[in-house]
């Protein structure tokens, strides 16, 4: 729905968030920044998710060896988003109830992706493109919406950008 009012796209308050105190986990993860415009994107992005009216499709894919903080960033956005957060793993990727996780959510995470090919997968192409997107929730009836949520996902790997298959 395009309404700022429904669970998806809840205006957040953005005034209302802290912004003096100690956050050293998230200070770590933002001091690991290599420049300035790298940060600037991603904060460009978290903004994005908070930011009601914004209704653009992204995915933002975090990668590195591992121990950088992301799971850090998902916490903070899980503890502000709390029941607007949606989860996609392995498992539900493949099933045709993949997308019942993320109707009516303004953020989607994938907070360990083993596959990087997962960039390619039928699911992610739904959410980032913005179009009405088919959705089966078992033991009700399939309906088809536009799904405004953001998509974050977290992986040891960078996307394997050099296929068009997802295994």
């Amino acid at each position: 729905a395009n309404d700022t009012n429904t669970a998806c796209l809840k205006y957040f308050d953005l005034d209302k968030f802290p912004i003096q105190g100690e956050y050293p986990n998230w200070n770590n993860f933002m001091s690991q920044f290599r420049n300035a415009s790298a940060k600037d994107v991603f904060m460009a992005w978290v903004y994005s998710v908070f930011k009601a009216k914004n209704q653009g499709s992204q995915i933002l894919w975090m990668h590195d060896g591992g121990g950088s903080g992301k799971s850090s960033v998902i916490k903070a956005l899980h503890h502000y988003l709390e029941n607007s957060l949606g989860s996609l793993n392995d498992t539900n990727m493949n099933s045709e109830f993949g997308l019942e996780t993320v109707a009516g959510k303004r953020l989607v995470v994938n907070a360990d992706c083993k596959k990087p090919s997962m960039i390619h997968s039928q699911i992610l192409h739904s959410l980032s493109t913005g179009d009405p997107t088919s959705i089966n929730k078992k033991h009700r009836s399939m309906y088809t919406s536009k799904v405004y949520a953001k998509v974050l996902i977290c992986s040891n790997s960078a996307p394997n950008l050099h296929t068009n298959e997802y295994n």
